[in-house]
């Protein structure tokens, strides 16, 4: 009781006990702020806490004697700020195929960058070239092993015995100018007495590309953006030869391809390299473009007769009409 007489006693003058009660906050604002320093002043959390307590006290200072209350606020704003922000091999001589030039080119087709993407087997891939290959069927500026097999039986199944009867292995690229294909094809005999038109009936090979993959995606259905192109390559005294089946106003011998072919010593084996000019699709080519893909082998086995006894592909769903059986290929930026 006799504390509490000191801090209540009539008999003192106003003037000390307000001297007394400023002494006190300013003791306070002090051990607040001595720790703050030891406790990590200018973290943001606290310098919140500090700011909250000092404020509290200049409220009671401002109830008692409002001179010292606004110094202590000024002084208050004055020091304290907004936390701190953060901070290939055998190389005979190749033949070639010279194709007319009297072939008009198809109206420019630009499909959508990143297309859709069909279900059927896997998205195959065309590298950018900086510079084009050396159209020769020899292979020396192609990866080594072909990164893509055509191995899926699609037409007469019965007389494809596996790889030992035929396999094919290819790689894509391409460039502003073309479609660049160099594929090789192990073949336990090589017949190919047919041409043109008929160069299906004979070991060749058949390319099929939807040149407007988003455009018509669920069309079941052959469109002019459909392109079913044949590649032989000769071998029987014969130089190599390329035809277009589709689209059929476009029917015959296509203009612009550089196309070159060999036997590679192993049975009745051979590669063919081959340079596809864009004009020929309608396309201007850019990364990111996706079409509709299918690389076929067709065999035949029958010395000195013209037959188709079966068909290999990339795609195990590929059939001739429907688009939508076909798979992917993607031109890489």
């Amino acid at each position: 009781m006799a504390r509490s007489s000191v801090w209540t006693s009539p008999a003192r003058p106003a003037a000390q006990r307000r001297t007394r009660i400023n002494l006190r906050a300013a003791i306070v604002i002090a051990v607040l702020a001595a720790a703050a320093l030891a406790c990590g002043a200018g973290r943001p959390d606290v310098d919140a806490t500090v700011n909250a307590m000092s404020t509290s006290v200049q409220s009671t200072l401002a109830a008692m004697t409002p001179a010292a209350a606004a110094t202590a606020t000024t002084t208050a704003q004055a020091t304290s700020g907004p936390p701190p922000s953060a901070t290939a091999t055998l190389p005979p001589t190749p033949s070639q195929f010279v194709p007319p030039s009297n072939t008009p080119s198809a109206p420019t087709n630009t499909p959508a960058v990143e297309g859709p993407l069909r279900p059927n087997g896997n998205l195959l891939h065309a590298a950018a070239r900086s510079s084009a290959p050396n159209i020769d069927a020899q292979g020396g500026d192609w990866p080594s092993p072909l990164p893509y097999a055509i191995d899926q039986n699609v037409f007469r199944p019965a007389n494809w015995t596996g790889a030992a009867d035929q396999i094919g292995h290819f790689a894509l690229g391409w460039d502003a100018s073309n479609l660049y294909m160099f594929i090789v094809v192990e073949d336990e005999l090589h017949v190919q007495i047919q041409h043109g038109e008929l160069l299906f009936q004979g070991d060749s090979l058949e390319l099929q590309l939807d040149a407007d993959l988003a455009g018509d995606f669920d069309s079941t259905s052959l469109s002019p953006d459909d392109y079913q192109l044949g590649l032989s390559p000769g071998l029987n005294s014969d130089t190599p030869e390329a035809y277009l089946w589709n689209p059929a106003a476009r029917k015959g011998v296509p203009s612009g391809l550089t196309l070159f072919s060999r036997a590679t010593g192993a049975q009745g084996g051979y590669a063919i390299e081959v340079a596809i000019p864009w004009t020929m699709y309608g396309v201007t080519p850019a990364g990111g473009l996706r079409f509709g893909f299918a690389l076929n082998s067709s065999d035949d086995d029958q010395a000195g007769v013209a037959a188709q006894e079966s068909m290999i592909s990339t795609v195990s769903t590929r059939t001739l009409l429907n688009p939508t059986t076909w798979g992917t290929l993607q031109l890489d930026p």
